[in-house]
């Protein structure tokens, strides 16, 4: 969980929703600041860009996507990740990967030659995770049996006043950043639901 918690709660947020054993990982935020502290003078885009590389993207979405697609046994071919390009992007002047919030700038350079310019430079859309409708939704039932279930259980993973308190938020407001919280509990939730089920 340690890439994911840090992604979704901060460090007062981890004190206030996890127990003593899930907490202790240092948040992106303070990660950044530290890295920052580290690399006083240079590119702060290259800081944050090397930061997003060594942690969010190797130990989070590439992890992910390995285990979705070995899952389902699928072969997941990731182009843009070849040694080549990446080593080809890295030594890349920013001017280069960023510029006037034109971010992905070559990218988009290459595709304009080939796809309408509306397309190209369109307003970014986020990716809305349909597990948080689902939870406020046709799941709410489901989700409540886990959490439920856990809370009997108190192995003292999850500090469940605060986590009632966000649970009975989210069903009422269906406020997306308290359906990451609440997913991620959940996630906890099944988990040690898992690990009890296959003790002797």
């Amino acid at each position: 969980f340690p890439v994911t918690i840090n992604a979704v709660f901060n460090t007062r947020e981890q004190a206030e929703y996890l127990g003593p054993e899930l907490v202790g990982g240092a948040s992106l935020a303070s990660q950044l600041h530290e890295s920052c502290r580290k690399n006083q003078g240079k590119n702060i885009f290259e800081t944050v860009l090397n930061l997003e590389w060594n942690r969010f993207f190797n130990e989070g979405i590439l992890h992910y996507s390995d285990v979705l697609a070995l899952s389902h046994s699928v072969e997941n071919r990731l182009p843009y990740l070849s040694n080549e390009i990446v080593e080809f992007a890295k030594q890349l002047p920013t001017d280069q990967k960023y510029l006037l919030s034109t971010s992905k700038k070559i990218l988009k350079n290459v595709a304009a030659r080939y796809l309408p310019t509306e397309l190209v430079y369109r307003k970014k859309e986020g990716f809305i995770e349909p597990n948080l409708f689902w939870i406020s939704g046709k799941l709410q039932t489901w989700a409540a049996h886990h959490l439920e279930k856990a809370k009997r259980r108190d192995l003292g993973l999850i500090r469940w006043q605060k986590t009632s308190f966000l649970w009975d938020r989210f069903k009422k407001h269906h406020d997306l950043k308290d359906g990451k919280k609440v997913w991620m509990l959940l996630n906890i939730a099944i988990w040690e639901d898992q690990i009890m089920a296959g003790m002797p």
